[in-house]
Protein backbone atom coordinates (compact mmCIF):
# COMPACT_ATOMS: atom_id res chain seq x y z
CA UNK A 1 0.00 0.00 0.00
CA UNK A 2 3.03 2.11 0.80
CA UNK A 3 4.40 1.82 -2.69
CA UNK A 4 1.17 2.83 -4.23
CA UNK A 5 0.80 6.04 -2.43
CA UNK A 6 4.60 7.11 -2.52
CA UNK A 7 6.66 4.94 -5.18
CA UNK A 8 4.22 4.32 -7.68
CA UNK A 9 3.40 7.94 -8.89
CA UNK A 10 7.09 8.55 -8.71
CA UNK A 11 7.82 5.63 -11.20
CA UNK A 12 5.20 6.40 -13.15
CA UNK A 13 6.05 10.35 -13.47
CA UNK A 14 9.82 9.43 -14.28
CA UNK A 15 9.34 6.84 -17.24
CA UNK A 16 6.58 9.35 -19.07
CA UNK A 17 8.90 12.41 -18.70
CA UNK A 18 11.72 10.58 -20.07
CA UNK A 19 9.79 9.07 -22.66
CA UNK A 20 8.53 12.90 -23.76
CA UNK A 21 11.33 14.34 -23.16
CA UNK A 22 13.89 11.72 -25.13
CA UNK A 23 11.25 12.06 -28.14
CA UNK A 24 12.23 15.73 -28.63
CA UNK A 25 16.32 14.62 -29.02
CA UNK A 26 16.62 10.83 -29.88
CA UNK A 27 15.06 9.28 -33.23
CA UNK A 28 14.23 5.93 -31.91
CA UNK A 29 11.75 3.73 -33.96
CA UNK A 30 8.49 3.61 -31.67
CA UNK A 31 9.23 6.41 -29.39
CA UNK A 32 6.77 9.25 -31.63
CA UNK A 33 3.95 7.08 -31.06
CA UNK A 34 4.13 6.51 -27.43
CA UNK A 35 5.50 9.92 -26.72
CA UNK A 36 2.32 11.25 -28.02
CA UNK A 37 -0.20 8.56 -26.70
CA UNK A 38 1.41 9.54 -23.21
CA UNK A 39 0.21 13.13 -24.48
CA UNK A 40 -3.14 11.85 -25.22
CA UNK A 41 -3.57 10.08 -21.77
CA UNK A 42 -2.43 13.20 -20.00
CA UNK A 43 -5.53 15.04 -21.31
CA UNK A 44 -7.51 11.96 -20.18
CA UNK A 45 -6.16 12.42 -16.78
CA UNK A 46 -6.74 16.23 -16.61
CA UNK A 47 -10.44 15.52 -17.55
CA UNK A 48 -10.56 13.66 -14.42
CA UNK A 49 -8.32 16.02 -12.23
CA UNK A 50 -11.16 18.99 -13.25
CA UNK A 51 -14.48 16.09 -12.53
CA UNK A 52 -12.12 16.16 -8.79
CA UNK A 53 -11.89 19.76 -8.62
CA UNK A 54 -15.12 20.48 -9.18
CA UNK A 55 -16.38 17.63 -6.42
CA UNK A 56 -14.16 19.74 -4.07
CA UNK A 57 -15.34 23.14 -4.88
CA UNK A 58 -18.90 21.31 -4.20
CA UNK A 59 -17.64 19.73 -1.05
CA UNK A 60 -16.44 23.15 0.28
CA UNK A 61 -18.99 25.19 -0.33
CA UNK A 62 -21.36 22.56 0.88
CA UNK A 63 -19.75 22.56 4.09
CA UNK A 64 -20.16 26.17 4.29
CA UNK A 65 -23.43 26.37 4.22
CA UNK A 66 -24.48 23.38 6.40
CA UNK A 67 -22.20 25.64 8.87
CA UNK A 68 -24.23 28.78 8.18
CA UNK A 69 -20.48 30.80 7.69
CA UNK A 70 -20.55 34.60 6.98
CA UNK A 71 -21.16 35.18 3.82
CA UNK A 72 -22.58 32.30 2.66
CA UNK A 73 -24.46 34.12 0.23
CA UNK A 74 -21.34 33.37 -2.12
CA UNK A 75 -21.50 29.90 -1.62
CA UNK A 76 -25.22 29.66 -2.67
CA UNK A 77 -24.44 31.67 -5.66
CA UNK A 78 -20.98 29.35 -6.67
CA UNK A 79 -23.07 26.60 -6.36
CA UNK A 80 -25.74 28.10 -8.85
CA UNK A 81 -23.42 29.54 -11.32
CA UNK A 82 -22.23 26.16 -11.55
CA UNK A 83 -25.29 24.30 -11.85
CA UNK A 84 -26.49 26.22 -14.08
CA UNK A 85 -23.19 26.21 -16.72
CA UNK A 86 -23.02 22.72 -16.66
CA UNK A 87 -26.55 21.38 -17.05
CA UNK A 88 -26.71 24.10 -19.85
CA UNK A 89 -23.09 22.85 -21.30
CA UNK A 90 -24.30 19.81 -21.45
CA UNK A 91 -28.05 20.10 -22.90
CA UNK A 92 -27.41 23.51 -25.14
CA UNK A 93 -23.07 22.10 -25.76
CA UNK A 94 -20.68 24.95 -25.41
CA UNK A 95 -21.37 26.67 -28.96
CA UNK A 96 -25.46 27.33 -28.07
CA UNK A 97 -26.98 30.07 -28.19
CA UNK A 98 -28.11 29.66 -24.48
CA UNK A 99 -24.42 29.20 -23.16
CA UNK A 100 -22.80 31.52 -25.48
CA UNK A 101 -25.29 34.39 -23.83
CA UNK A 102 -24.49 33.14 -20.51
CA UNK A 103 -20.84 33.00 -21.04
CA UNK A 104 -21.37 36.81 -23.04
CA UNK A 105 -23.43 38.60 -20.07
CA UNK A 106 -22.30 36.93 -17.44
CA UNK A 107 -18.49 35.99 -17.43
CA UNK A 108 -17.06 38.38 -19.71
CA UNK A 109 -18.56 41.27 -17.70
CA UNK A 110 -17.04 40.00 -14.36
CA UNK A 111 -13.24 39.46 -16.11
CA UNK A 112 -13.75 42.71 -17.43
CA UNK A 113 -15.12 44.45 -13.68
CA UNK A 114 -12.40 42.12 -12.73
CA UNK A 115 -8.87 43.39 -14.56
CA UNK A 116 -10.26 47.11 -14.15
CA UNK A 117 -10.35 46.98 -10.40
CA UNK A 118 -6.41 45.94 -10.67
CA UNK A 119 -6.10 49.36 -12.12
CA UNK A 120 -6.72 50.96 -8.29
CA UNK A 121 -4.02 48.17 -6.94
CA UNK A 122 -1.44 49.25 -9.77
CA UNK A 123 -1.36 52.68 -9.33
CA UNK A 124 -0.92 52.17 -5.43
CA UNK A 125 1.83 50.00 -6.41
CA UNK A 126 3.28 52.82 -8.54
CA UNK A 127 2.68 55.52 -5.82
CA UNK A 128 4.71 53.43 -3.22
CA UNK A 129 7.39 52.31 -5.53
CA UNK A 130 7.93 56.16 -6.75
CA UNK A 131 8.77 56.91 -3.49
CA UNK A 132 12.58 57.77 -3.78
CA UNK A 133 14.47 55.51 -1.28
CA UNK A 134 17.37 54.57 -2.94
CA UNK A 135 19.00 54.35 -5.63
CA UNK A 136 17.03 51.94 -7.14
CA UNK A 137 14.16 53.77 -6.79
CA UNK A 138 15.46 56.49 -8.29
CA UNK A 139 16.60 54.84 -11.59
CA UNK A 140 12.70 53.18 -11.39
CA UNK A 141 10.62 56.66 -11.18
CA UNK A 142 12.95 58.62 -13.61
CA UNK A 143 12.78 55.90 -16.28
CA UNK A 144 8.82 55.56 -15.75
CA UNK A 145 8.44 59.51 -16.29
CA UNK A 146 10.05 59.01 -19.43
CA UNK A 147 8.31 56.11 -20.73
CA UNK A 148 4.95 58.24 -19.77
CA UNK A 149 6.56 61.65 -21.76
CA UNK A 150 7.00 60.02 -24.57
CA UNK A 151 3.55 60.64 -25.71
CA UNK A 152 1.01 63.44 -25.79
CA UNK A 153 1.62 67.15 -25.30
CA UNK A 154 4.79 66.27 -23.60
CA UNK A 155 6.71 64.87 -26.69
CA UNK A 156 5.88 67.90 -28.62
CA UNK A 157 7.62 69.65 -25.46
CA UNK A 158 10.73 67.57 -25.25
CA UNK A 159 11.17 65.74 -28.14
CA UNK A 160 14.25 64.04 -27.22
CA UNK A 161 11.63 61.48 -24.65
CA UNK A 162 10.52 59.53 -27.56
CA UNK A 163 13.88 58.47 -28.57
CA UNK A 164 15.37 58.01 -24.89
CA UNK A 165 12.41 56.29 -23.53
CA UNK A 166 12.49 53.74 -27.03
CA UNK A 167 16.20 53.09 -25.75
CA UNK A 168 14.86 52.66 -22.13
CA UNK A 169 12.42 49.96 -23.56
CA UNK A 170 14.28 48.39 -26.23
CA UNK A 171 17.60 48.19 -24.54
CA UNK A 172 17.53 47.79 -20.41
CA UNK A 173 14.01 46.56 -20.13
CA UNK A 174 14.52 43.82 -22.98
CA UNK A 175 18.03 43.04 -21.74
CA UNK A 176 15.87 42.66 -17.55
CA UNK A 177 13.04 40.97 -19.07
CA UNK A 178 15.70 38.05 -21.16
CA UNK A 179 17.23 37.27 -17.93
CA UNK A 180 13.52 37.41 -15.96
CA UNK A 181 13.01 34.57 -18.99
CA UNK A 182 15.74 33.01 -18.81
CA UNK A 183 15.75 32.18 -14.30
CA UNK A 184 12.11 31.29 -14.69
CA UNK A 185 13.02 28.72 -17.47
CA UNK A 186 16.03 27.42 -15.50
CA UNK A 187 14.01 27.65 -12.27
CA UNK A 188 11.19 25.46 -13.94
CA UNK A 189 13.57 23.07 -15.60
CA UNK A 190 15.01 22.39 -11.88
CA UNK A 191 11.61 21.66 -10.51
CA UNK A 192 10.97 19.79 -12.95
CA UNK A 193 13.98 17.61 -12.57
CA UNK A 194 13.40 17.70 -8.98
CA UNK A 195 9.40 15.87 -9.43
CA UNK A 196 11.00 13.38 -11.67
CA UNK A 197 13.41 12.10 -9.88
CA UNK A 198 11.10 12.06 -6.58
CA UNK A 199 12.75 14.63 -4.93
CA UNK A 200 9.92 17.24 -4.52
CA UNK A 201 6.79 15.02 -3.13
CA UNK A 202 4.45 18.23 -2.70
CA UNK A 203 2.62 17.11 -5.27
CA UNK A 204 2.06 13.89 -3.94
CA UNK A 205 0.12 15.12 -0.64
CA UNK A 206 3.60 15.51 1.22
CA UNK A 207 6.66 17.12 2.19
CA UNK A 208 9.74 18.07 0.18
Amino acid sequence: MQFLKNQLPVVVTFVAAVTIVLNFYVDIPGLETVSNELVRWNVVLAAFALILGIGNIIKLHLKKIVRHEPDVFYSYVTLGTLAVFIIVGVVDTTEGSTYQWLWDSILLPLESTMYATTMFFITSAAYRAFRVKNAYAAVLMVSAILMMLRVGIFASFMPFTPDVAAWIWDIPNTAGMRAVVVGTALSLAGNAFRIITGLERGHLGGGT
